[in-house]
């Protein structure tokens, strides 16, 4: 799977799911990594603390997803600090 991909490249990765803790055990067997909880409610992607993808649509919506791609090293630092210490 892609995290064992991850893994062997020796990308480091942080998951945080919100929702029940059913649906995060099942995520983390399904795919062999630790999850962490979270009560957030977004989807987004920090790459390198350079780049952000944010995904603009809510996951129970039906259709396309519409997602949001900014490259600012700033701003995507910033977004990261924002997240970990939200999940400490």
């Amino acid at each position: 799977n892609i995290f064992d991909k991850l893994k062997k490249s020796g990308i480091k990765y942080r998951v945080a799911i919100s929702g029940s803790d059913e649906e995060a055990k099942k995520i983390s067997n399904q795919f062999k990594i630790t999850t962490e909880k979270t009560d957030l409610k977004s989807r987004l992607v920090i790459v390198d603390r350079k780049q952000t993808l944010f995904i603009v649509t809510d996951v129970h919506e039906e259709g396309d997803e519409v997602g949001i791609w900014l490259d600012s090293p700033f701003f995507s630092s910033a977004l990261a600090n924002l997240y970990e210490s939200a999940l400490k």
